[in-house]
């Protein structure tokens, strides 16, 4: 009998684990939805509607997420809004991780190189890239050439970056830095 009672409370306890996870997977998904903006690429439709991204890390070889869900010449990038406690609507990527603009930077010109550029990862595409707003944000996306050659996504003409430091969907510990540093309100 005893057995039997650990295991029916073993059991009840992964029930409840899983309902638990099944919960939060449909509640961020959710927020996801109504959230994204898909930007479609030239090409046929995929039928897609979110990208996977690579979010900043340390100990990754690559900083700078890029679009993944490419098929028969399609890719799809999705810009996302999350809600912040402290800072209302910001602009985040795909895998929602904050984007953020330099107060440096003019309209269509990342000044952000060098060691800046390893704090604060600009967010990049394939040079092939065409992009179109959706209708939820409003405003411009587009690609700017960065001193290296490569595509970084804009947002209003303004170069969109991550900061290094973000380790996880939600931080936004670069806002403010240096007084020249905030997350993008859409």
């Amino acid at each position: 009998m005893k057995k039997f009672v650990i295991t029916l409370i073993v059991l009840i306890i992964i029930v409840v684990g899983v309902i638990y996870i099944l919960a939060h997977k449909s509640s961020n998904s959710n927020t996801q939805s109504t959230n994204s903006q898909t930007q479609t690429m030239t090409g046929a439709n995929t039928g897609s509607n979110s990208t996977t991204t690579t979010p900043p890390s340390s100990t990754s070889g690559s900083t700078t997420p890029t679009p993944s869900g490419t098929t028969g010449g399609t890719a799809v990038l999705t810009l996302n809004t999350a809600n912040s406690p402290t800072l209302g609507t910001i602009l985040v990527a795909a895998n929602g991780m904050t984007l953020y603009q330099y107060a440096l930077d003019t309209t269509n010109v990342s000044n952000c190189t060098g060691s800046c550029a390893q704090a604060w990862p600009p967010y990049t595409v394939s040079a092939s890239t065409k992009l179109s707003l959706g209708s939820l944000l409003h405003g411009k996306i587009s690609t700017i050439t960065r001193p290296d050659g490569s595509q970084q996504v804009a947002y209003n003409d303004r170069p969109l970056y991550f900061f290094k430091s973000d380790s996880k969907v939600g931080d936004t510990k670069g806002n403010g830095i240096g007084g020249v540093w905030s997350v993008v309100h859409p």
